[in-house]
């Protein structure tokens, strides 16, 4: 009973994950926890030889099957609309504040409403693969006559052991379901293209 017990809690013990993306004052930062994702890195000329190398050997093997890129995109359709119809999905807070302005005050003034449509928009969409709880999303614009934007992303998912393996299982029945779509929507356009075998 007691390993029962403490299976459950390590099944469903809430693990937050703090990501945090701005751009402010022209310099963009990716922080995962507190820690800088997107330091720039000195690259020597042995590694700009192996980049050019594998970017050769990836353009030779850049050919993928028609098939293959089909059941690709059946599954994220499949997963998509799974996820966004379950309960069992990850928690996201979430923090946005974007401030602008434009040489033209004009300007400023009619970017406002397209700007929180966009913000609006996007907020939609993160409801589809998260539950969003406590958003607080601020446009702010500035009458100042000097071009500037600045954006700061602050998200909070919070997920379990439970919930990472129901999605993980929600993937590989959408992979599933996409392969055997794939397979039969190829079936329908050989048949309609070279006649029936």
């Amino acid at each position: 009973m007691k390993i029962l017990i403490i299976v459950a809690i390590i099944l469903l013990f809430p693990i937050p994950i703090k990501l945090r993306i701005s751009y402010i004052d022209k310099k963009f930062k990716v922080m995962l926890f507190n820690i800088q994702l997107n330091k720039k890195k000195i690259i020597s000329p042995e590694d700009l030889k192996k980049t050019e190398e594998k970017i050769k050997e990836n353009n030779i093997a850049e050919k993928i099957e028609k098939s293959q890129k089909t059941i690709y995109i059946n599954t994220a359709k499949i997963f998509i609309k799974k996820l966004k119809h379950t309960f069992y999905k990850p928690t996201l807070r979430l923090k946005f504040k974007f401030e602008y302005d434009f040489d033209n005050a004009a300007t400023t003034a009619l970017m406002y409403p397209f700007i929180t449509e966009i913000t609006s928009l996007f907020c939609t969409l993160l409801r589809i693969p998260f539950i969003l709880k406590k958003n607080c999303v601020s446009v702010i614009y500035k009458f100042e006559n000097s071009f500037f934007v600045n954006c700061d992303l602050s998200c909070i998912f919070i997920i379990n052991l439970a919930k990472l393996i129901y999605i993980m299982i929600l993937l590989l029945l959408s992979y599933i379901g996409g392969k055997k779509y794939g397979k039969s929507s190829n079936r329908k356009f050989d048949e309609v293209n070279y006649g029936k075998s």
